[in-house]
């Protein structure tokens, strides 16, 4: 996902959140804060894998939603996520400074 993508699911959230915060007041709002930390927090192996453009987000994507709920599953996409990728298997990425990638 790209970070357009995050940034539209989380004005999702806060405008569900909203409703409920209206809703059910200060209880309602302490419900939605925590529902949303605890997606973030178990979607942090997919954000990580999108944030440093791993060659293999779209399977960690697929194995942070199918097996993330069990402990083991979460922590191997986790881990996968943050993972160094060998040189030759990294996407060039623009730099500003000389027009191109690089």
């Amino acid at each position: 996902m790209t970070t357009q993508r995050w940034a539209a699911l989380s004005a999702v959230l806060v405008v569900a959140g909203l409703l409920v915060a209206a809703w059910g007041g200060l209880a309602g709002l302490l419900v939605t804060v925590t529902l949303v930390a605890l997606l973030a927090l178990y979607l942090l192996p997919s954000i990580a894998a999108d944030q440093l453009d791993h060659q293999h987000r779209v399977a960690i994507v697929a194995l942070n939603l199918l097996l993330g709920w069990t402990l083991l599953g979460w922590v191997v996409a986790l881990v996968w996520a943050v993972m160094d990728q060998p040189a030759g298997l990294r996407r060039p990425q623009n730099n500003p400074a000389s027009g191109g990638p690089r």
